[in-house]
């Protein structure tokens, strides 16, 4: 009996053992766990999103909802939905990881009426005015943040679908005096109603059926018709125009072409604007008398002669968009500058021409008769040739030619044509040699004649050219830290060399040398 109450009581303290092993092993699991935190929501009209920081080892979560606990996978974010408004929700969540389940986080705790109501509000329609048209009243307000859409309530009846900040109550009683409101709406919420607002019909009906008369009323008159204008009446989609008693209904803008009127004839002109409500008065009469149309003769005409053409030009003819030429009983008819190029004209020839101007509504009379001789284009020879010899070089030098663009110098028979300047430079030429030299002008028309031959002996000027004079008149002059020294200037001369105590300071431009006390040695 002894023996097994022993064994009894071994057999009790070996489970008491295990069961504090597993109990410190499950202890120490839960710790190694980390416990999700920042739990956080969001909440819309019938759902609560509860959101917290991803745990990197977690293999799972557990989220508890008023004590009742599910499971939500790897995600991170708990949708709660059909929450009830008035409701109060708490929330845990905890995680497993392959080591264990950690502990549960802090409560989270959402009062769902509360903060639906901070969400559901929807602002109340603002600035409503009311425009009476011929049959309907426009009714439009200031668009309300987040509405898509809005309902109206006229005398008690609500028109529900208004999608836009616009209502259009069509064919109004008149005299009436109708109460509206209007709220705003959007899938959250509908909002509360605006003001009562009160449009009497009748009243501003007539305000609005008047319509201006058109102003300002001018007519232009073309080679066949006669344009009409006027200024833009305000809220007209057409107008109206009577002509000698009779009416043209269909004018779309604020302009009108009579075609083809009858010469001398005074017509009598009314024009009144007209809209989809109301049709205005007439305007004052206005009589137009139709004149024959007129242009301008081309004056001052002008003909240039140069090497294969005639350049014929004129004054501008006010109101012309172009031009015709007769040359000799042949007429020219697209001319659209106040100038016309003969080509290749004959020389020795005598050209008779006439010019006139032309628009879309006119031609005019032709201008006297011009008689144009085409002579032979001359360019002048250059003149006053002369060279001067430089050390590697001659600069051959001339008279400008008047009307020119370029010249060709010959040397010893060979022409060299870019020339632009009235001089060329020879570039080293040899000694002793004398070289035969030309020079003749051109431009864009003709090439001129050669001057006569000049000859240039190189060796016998170049060696008078090289020498250079000596400075003379070399005047010092002592100042306080410095002693100035000037001298002549030295005809030819393009800069100096000074010594100061055997020591050469070059490129010295002017005439004049300041030596410092301090550069003394």
């Amino acid at each position: 009996m002894l023996k097994k109450q022993k064994k009894l009581i071994a057999l009790f303290l070996s489970t008491i053992l295990i069961l504090s092993m597993v109990n410190i092993r499950a202890s120490s699991a839960s710790s190694s766990v980390d416990i999700p935190s920042n739990l956080s929501y969001n909440i819309t009209e019938t759902t609560i999103t509860v959101t917290w920081d991803e745990i990197s080892n977690a293999t799972n979560y557990e989220v508890e909802v008023n004590g009742s606990m599910m499971e939500n996978g790897l995600s991170t974010e708990f949708i709660h939905e059909d929450v009830i408004i008035g409701s109060s929700y708490t929330y845990r969540v905890r995680a497993k990881t392959h080591e264990g389940t950690g502990e549960w986080s802090e409560a989270l705790v959402v009062e769902v009426e509360e903060v639906i109501n901070e969400e559901i509000m929807i602002g109340i329609p603002q600035n409503i005015v009311t425009e009476t048209l011929e049959d309907s009243v426009v009714i439009s307000w200031d668009i309300v943040a987040d509405a898509v859409g809005y309902e109206v309530e006229i005398d008690g009846t609500t028109i529900e679908s208004v999608n836009e900040a616009q209502y259009i109550l069509a064919n109004p009683e008149l005299g009436i005096a109708y109460t509206l409101r209007i709220r705003a709406k959007n899938e959250n919420v509908t909002g509360e109603w605006s003001e009562a607002l009160i449009v009497e019909v009748e009243e501003v009906i007539n305000e609005e059926i008047v319509i201006g008369i058109p102003q300002n009323i001018i007519t232009e008159t073309l080679e066949n018709s006669v344009r009409i204008s006027w200024d833009v009446v305000v809220d007209a989609v057409g107008y109206e125009v009577e002509i000698d008693g009779t009416t043209i209904e269909s004018v779309n803008e604020a302009q009108y072409i009579l075609a083809n009127p009858e010469l001398g004839i005074a017509y009598t002109l009314r024009i009144r604007a007209k809209n989809e409500n109301v049709t205005g008065d007439w305007s004052e009469a206005l009589v137009v008398e139709v004149e024959e149309i007129v242009i301008g003769i081309p004056q001052n005409i002008m003909t240039e002669t140069l090497e294969n053409s005639v350049r014929i030009s004129w004054d501008v003819v006010a109101d012309a968009v172009g031009y015709e030429v007769e040359i000799d009983g042949t007429t020219i008819e697209s001319i659209n500058e106040a100038e016309y190029i003969l080509s290749n004209p004959e020389v020795g020839v005598a050209y008779t021409l006439r010019i006139r101007a032309k628009n879309e509504n006119v031609t005019g009379d032709w201008s006297e008769a011009l008689v144009v001789e085409v002579e032979e284009i001359v360019i002048g020879i250059p003149q006053n040739i002369v060279t001067e010899k430089l050390e590697d070089s001659v600069v051959i030098s001339w008279d400008v030619v008047v009307d020119v663009v370029g010249y060709e110098v010959e040397i010893d028979g060979t022409t060299i044509e870019s020339v632009n300047e009235a001089q060329y430079i020879l570039a080293n030429p040899e000694l002793g040699i004398a070289y035969t030299l030309r020079i003749r002008a051109k431009n864009e028309n003709v090439t001129g004649e050669w001057s006569e031959a000049l000859i240039v002996q190189v060796e016998e000027v170049i060696n008078e050219e090289i020498v250079i004079g000596i400075p003379q008149n070399i005047i010092t002059e002592t100042l306080e830290n410095s002693v100035r020294i000037s001298w002549d200037v030295v005809e030819g001369a393009e800069g100096y060399d000074i010594e100061v105590n055997e020591s050469a300071i070059e490129s010295v431009s002017q005439t004049e040398f300041i030596h410092w006390s301090r550069d003394w040695s």
